[in-house]
């Protein structure tokens, strides 16, 4: 009688926790995440041995962005049953949500050799190449996949999301239109009509100018206007610029280029000319290279080496400009930036400063930005004396922020304090439209 009533409690127990197990499923399906990592937690602290159990607590921690949580659940699933082919995937998954692209792939790549046919990891392995960075692997793997399989909708809109990244768009919108021939979706479109409403060229315009005007030294305005055009992933520019400093007036033309030469390697060239120099450059030169050194180091993104030279004649100086910085994504939407900088001029004349920032940027075209820094005179303008470096401390912030598809606003504010001078306040204003 006993044995039985143990047998009953026990055979109760267990339809009990598959009931929250099954509850734990229903939640996942609903988009309740939170309620559904509770109640499947509860169902493998009861039935350790349910595999899908920990396969589905795991994705959900991962869906949560607790990817060191998902991984210890799913490992422990795995730890019973090494071989599950979906325990496998969703452990390479969630490694590449927590940006370790290395361990993912060595994952998928054991997957591979037990199921070598099998299309699921091959897409895998080529979205990780595409988000490590690797774009030719990508378009490796991806094709290589089409060539079993024509229709398959994820690797033309792979296929379709590199051809972006490289700007080719009249190639991304066939793809978008194939994938979604074969599978109709939401997220299909929505690529389509990113790709439809991608601009190519851009117009931006502004001016600047001092705050309060106390004395000579203290007033300045300026007007500008640029237009810019991406070819093949790169950006071209020209820009016009007029101003008044010291009751004198320049007209400034400015063009360059930037874009990736390698990966992880961008690179901008420009320079500019004032034909009738008073207080400007008469000419410079400008060449920087940002070096990726790292997508993640632990709980920190990807971090960049900043290298800068400047070369500027002025009508009293020549002087060459040096920038060794480093930018470092410390979490998600925010970076921080730092440069050392070197002024060396052709009098024989040496002074150094530096230039830090931090940036938040919550979506694309957004920016707000806050920093401060130490150099020569301004950090924007180099406004030289002969035989003698004015310092100067400077204190700026910045705001970026779309208005439409198509336009979008900025807004400079700068406090500059002159070394045994001037304390000069400044703002700027401006806005682009993308066509």
């Amino acid at each position: 009688m006993k044995r039985r009533c143990l047998l009953i409690a026990l055979l109760a127990a267990q339809a009990a926790w598959a009931g929250v197990y099954e509850q734990g499923l229903e939640a996942k399906n609903a988009g309740r995440h939170e309620e559904a990592a509770r109640l499947l937690r509860k169902a493998t602290s009861a039935q350790p041995s349910n595999i899908e159990a920990w396969l589905h607590y795991g994705m959900v921690l991962g869906w949560q962005s607790k990817y060191d949580e998902a991984l210890t659940a799913l490992r422990q699933g795995l730890r019973r049953k090494p071989e599950n082919y979906d325990l496998g995937m969703a452990e390479a998954t969630v490694l590449a949500w927590s940006k370790d692209y290395s361990a993912a792939d060595e994952c998928l790549a054991r997957l591979e050799k037990k199921f070598p046919s099998n299309l699921e990891v091959a897409l895998m392995r080529g979205r990780i190449a595409v988000w490590r960075g690797d774009l030719a692997e990508g378009r490796r793997r991806y094709e290589a996949i089409l060539q079993k399989d024509p229709n398959q909708a994820e690797v033309l809109m792979g296929l379709g999301d590199i051809e972006m990244e490289e700007w080719h768009v009249s190639q991304a919108k066939t793809l978008y239109e194939r994938a979604l021939a074969v599978q109709p979706s939401a997220e299909i479109e929505q690529r389509l009509e990113a790709a439809k409403s991608q601009t190519q060229s851009r117009i931006d315009m502004g001016m600047s100018g001092s705050t309060f005007a106390r004395q000579e030294r203290d007033e300045w305005w300026g007007v500008y206007g640029s237009y810019s055009h991406k070819f093949r992933g790169w950006d071209a520019w020209l820009r016009v610029e007029t101003g008044e400093r010291f009751n004198l007036q320049d007209v400034t033309w400015e063009t360059g280029t930037s874009g990736l030469v390698m990966k992880g390697i961008r690179t901008t060239v420009y320079g500019g000319v004032t034909p009738d120099a008073s207080y400007s450059a008469r000419w410079y030169a400008d060449v920087s290279v940002s070096w990726r050194l790292y997508e993640k180091l632990g709980p920190l993104g990807r971090g960049d080496l900043l290298t800068e030279a400047r070369w500027a004649d002025y009508t009293s100086v020549g002087v060459r400009i040096t920038r060794l910085g480093w930018q470092q994504q410390v979490a998600d939407a925010w970076t921080v930036n730092a440069h050392w900088l070197h002024f060396s001029y052709d009098t024989g004349m040496e002074a150094d400063g530096w230039l830090m920032s931090i940036a938040w940027e919550p979506k694309e075209r957004w920016q707000f930005r806050i920093g401060a820094g130490q150099a020569v005179e301004s950090l924007t303008t180099q406004t030289l004396q002969r035989g003698r470096s004015i310092r100067s401390w400077t204190i700026f912030a910045s705001m970026v922020m779309p208005v439409s598809d198509f336009w979008h606003v900025r807004l400079d504010l700068e406090r500059e304090e002159v070394q045994n001078g001037v304390i000069r306040y400044g703002m700027a204003a401006g806005c682009g439209y993308r066509f």
